[in-house]
């Protein structure tokens, strides 16, 4: 039986946060890693693309490393997008647990997208609720990382 490093749940936090539809991210139980893949350059080397065509996304280093993963990706445990929760969901859970409704301006802005990032943090500052977010946030994605952890049989520090 292979004996399973530990993940560190601040990574796993770290790629949930900036999910992207561009990349998929993974679990490399033995040594507790967590690594993030190109989903364009990974079905492309599936495909056998030519290394000219790979080069034109990605460097070889990258290309390398890819290659190595999908000669083991059995190795390897997916941190599924289903994984991964839209801003909005974790913006009205916050509102609702802290019971103020001058956020739920700022969420609809958000959903709209009238809001950047950038304002969105501004406006929480602004309603003294920055600190009190970035808390309220880290620790939902925090419970996720834990959960994904227990489903996979992983564990974490």
């Amino acid at each position: 039986m292979i004996k399973f490093a530990t993940v560190n749940l601040k990574e796993i936090v770290t790629v949930l946060k900036g999910y992207s539809d561009e990349y998929s991210a993974f679990a490399e139980p033995r040594f507790g890693s967590i690594v993030e893949f190109s989903d364009e350059l990974i079905e492309m080397i599936d495909s056998k693309k030519k290394m000219t065509e790979l080069l034109k996304i990605a460097d070889e280093e990258e290309i390398e490393e890819t290659q190595a993963f999908l000669n083991h990706r059995n190795d390897f445990i997916a941190l599924s997008r289903s994984v991964a929760v839209d801003k909005i969901s974790v913006l009205q859970e916050f509102e609702t647990a802290i019971g103020n409704r001058k956020i739920h301006d700022i969420i609809l802005a958000y959903k709209k997208e009238n809001y950047s990032d950038w304002d969105f943090m501004c406006q929480m500052n602004h309603l003294g609720l920055y600190d009190s977010w970035c808390e309220f946030e880290e620790e939902f994605y925090i419970k996720i990382a834990k959960n994904w952890c227990y489903e996979n049989n992983l564990n974490y520090d």
